[in-house]
């Protein structure tokens, strides 16, 4: 026969007894975010890191290394005597 008793179930102890406890638990709220809400957020972030990734590279390459090597070249040419 079946009954409607749930089965006993052992004493939890250590970890498994502050994992159940609510300030340990993670409650997120699956309805809120969609598969498509977070792949458009991903997207503009990598774009948004992309970005300014290569504005900084275009920073350092014409504030620093330009010069830089206008300068080396220059030297050159005089040591060259050209």
């Amino acid at each position: 026969m079946h009954t409607n008793q749930r089965a006993a179930r052992p004493e939890m102890v250590g970890r498994q007894k502050t994992a159940q406890t609510r300030q340990y638990r993670h409650d997120v709220p699956a309805k809120h975010y969609s598969r498509f809400a977070l792949s458009n957020d991903f997207k503009a972030g990598l774009f948004l890191g992309i970005t300014v990734s290569a504005l900084v590279f275009c920073a350092v390459l014409f504030l620093w290394v330009i010069p830089t090597m206008d300068g080396a070249v220059a030297m050159a040419r005089q040591a060259a005597g050209l």
